[in-house]
């Protein structure tokens, strides 16, 4: 499958104003009442969430967001913060080719590690 034929993601990078560290309660309220998710939270500015791609829109947006990114995020926008460069570091890595070609190859990928048919690898 082609990066064109995936479906649109419903995980996005969040990035919050390092400025505004008061932001992040009332922006997760937001997320969680639209139906989102915080998938994990990378110190206090840098936040996998799951959201709809319409919900996500209006987040951008909102005061205290530096940005919302559904694809590459620009390395230096956390200059300063190395936790929030950690997850854009990571963040970017997993939509390289690359990963993207092995992570296809794993065994049970997709699966719930709980699906009574999952095979662990190894």
């Amino acid at each position: 499958m082609t990066d064109s034929d995936r479906p649109p993601s419903d995980e996005h990078l969040l990035i919050l104003d390092a400025a505004d560290p008061t932001t992040g309660a009332d922006l997760r309220h937001e997320i969680e009442s639209a139906g989102g998710q915080l998938l994990q939270a990378y110190g206090t500015r840098a936040w996998l969430i799951r959201l709809s791609a319409h919900d996500a829109e209006r987040l951008v947006a909102r005061a205290g967001v530096e940005g919302l990114f559904d694809g590459p995020v620009p390395e230096d926008l956390a200059a300063g913060d190395e936790t929030a460069k950690m997850a854009i570091a990571a963040w970017n890595a997993r939509r390289t080719p690359s990963y993207r070609a092995a992570k296809a190859r794993r065994i049970g990928e997709g699966r719930s590690w709980g699906d009574r048919d999952f095979e662990r690898e190894g």
